[in-house]
């Protein structure tokens, strides 16, 4: 019995041989097999870098409103493109990388009364439509870019909080769209308007211009 297993794995090493198969066992085989659990292991540990927003209207952190299934996170930007808008809630406190309103956007209504932090992605809009944010946003240190690319607008209405004296909320812009920011502006760090078209309430936010 064990001399025929023997004969049947040598004819199968045999075979193998002749369609340019390599044998598990030798150096070629073990280099295929390193290679594909190499690219097996990429695969699965490529980093998800945005998620797009599939719903119409529904709760911000709700994992079934966005495509990769799953809500996005600080390792993740939110992305809003479809054309028919929605309004959307923040109705737990959470983080994500950014926010952007690709052109193709309808009109969105972030609202809510939790806190959304936003990453060093900043948020954009290069919509041709009017974008509205009145959830109250965190921003963390660093340089925080806040930029309308489109000729739509982009409204934060609610409160913003800079987290460190160190936190720059740059307004700034390349399109014929214009900013709005009117909500109340706490914490240590400033409000700069480096380039664009913003509108600010001076009541309520400390400005710093650039230009």
């Amino acid at each position: 019995m064990k001399s025929t297993r023997c004969r049947a794995r040598v004819s199968l090493l045999q075979r193998n041989s002749r369609l340019g198969i390599p044998s598990p066992m030798s150096a070629g085989g073990f280099r295929s097999l390193a290679l594909l659990l190499l690219a097996l292991l990429s695969g699965g540990l490529k980093a998800q870098t945005s998620v797009t927003w599939i719903g119409t209207s529904g709760n911000f952190f709700d994992p079934a409103n966005w495509s990769p299934s799953g809500a996005p996170n600080s390792q993740t930007t939110a992305v809003f493109s479809s054309s028919t808008g929605g309004q959307v809630l923040v109705s737990t406190a959470g983080t994500v990388q950014g926010i952007q309103f690709m052109p193709s956007s309808g009109l969105y209504l972030v609202s809510g009364s939790s806190f959304l932090t936003i990453g060093s992605g900043g948020i954009s809009s290069s919509s041709i439509g009017v974008q509205q944010v009145s959830a109250p946003l965190s921003f963390l240190s660093g340089v925080t870019p806040v930029n309308v690319n489109g000729s739509g607008s982009l409204t934060l209405s609610g409160a913003i909080q800079l987290s460190s004296s160190l936190g720059t909320l740059a307004l700034g812009g390349s399109g014929t769209g214009s900013g709005s920011l009117s909500g109340v502006v706490s914490g240590l760090g400033a409000v700069r308007v480096q380039s664009g078209s913003w509108m600010l309430d001076r009541k309520s936010t400390r400005l710093n211009s650039s230009h």
